[in-house]
């Protein structure tokens, strides 16, 4: 019995001295973690970091687009042409296009794999088909954002707005940057707000505009996308000419009156 005696006080002892240990422990780490957040001399300075941060990352962000940009207007600029005329004539429709389209994606994905599965000879295709499908949505949903972007850039253009003199229509590559930095100044913005004290307020709700411009570029985008097969049905963007229309009709009249008077004539 006395060794049980002594057998228990030493692990009491042992708990004790571990429990002590542990919350010892702990509270030097928060004691360290309340001094790092209250004395460190960067914590003036990291509002200032953050948003200084965001506004490099936006600018680059529109630097690699820029880049992209100009090389869709290499090599698919007539696309390009099909995609922004679509956009700016009919924006609504290509906006329901392109929620539409964004909805289906995964169910034609996966129905798609699927039937390909299904089928022996569709089996090597399915294995091509389930990468492709969706870097092929991703590419066409950034050619859309960037056609939306340069027509936005165009826009400017013709504004007249003292700060927009460097966007020249001549050149499609100004346009286009101009562009996407119209549909990025409320996410700059925001971070600059975000430096001052107070002000997240105001930072969120411009943060929140720039999410829905973005979301409203790209979805009107990827609807032209979607209705010019990429730019190549360029029946989509042609409007209504009223002038022509009625010139054409006059045209048909005058074509059945000369053969009304050529007959009667016989």
């Amino acid at each position: 019995r006395d060794e049980r005696d002594e057998l228990r006080d030493r692990l009491r002892e042992e708990i004790r001295d571990e429990v002590r240990r542990d919350l010892r422990n702990e509270l030097r780490n928060v004691a360290r973690f309340e001094d790092d957040e209250s004395f460190s001399i960067m914590t003036p300075f990291r509002p200032v970091i953050r948003g200084v941060g965001g506004v490099i990352e936006k600018l680059v962000a529109v630097f690699v687009l820029g880049l992209i940009g100009a090389g869709f207007l290499v090599f698919a600029g007539e696309n390009m042409d099909a995609i922004a005329e679509t956009a700016r004539r009919s924006p609504g429709r290509s906006a329901m296009v392109g929620f539409a389209g964004s909805f289906l994606l995964v169910p034609v994905w996966l129905l798609g794999a699927l039937a390909l599965i299904i089928s022996i000879i569709g089996i090597p295709v399915a294995v091509a088909w389930l990468p492709l499908f969706p870097m092929a949505a991703v590419l066409a949903a950034v050619l859309g954002y960037i056609t939306v972007a340069r027509n936005a850039g165009e826009w400017l253009a013709d504004s007249g707005y003292p700060w927009t003199g460097w966007i020249r229509k001549s050149n499609p590559v100004f346009t286009l940057v101009g562009g996407l930095l119209a549909l990025s100044a409320a996410f700059v913005v925001g971070h600059v707000v975000s430096i001052a004290p107070f002000l997240g307020f105001f930072s969120g709700l411009l943060f929140v505009i720039g999410v829905i411009v973005t979301v409203l570029a790209a979805q009107i985008g990827f609807g032209a996308v979607l209705l010019t097969r990429g730019g190549r049905r360029r029946e989509y963007y042609g409007s209504y000419d009223a002038d022509a229309a009625w010139a054409a009709a006059m045209g048909m009249d005058v074509g059945k009156d000369s053969d009304t008077e050529s007959n009667t004539e016989g």
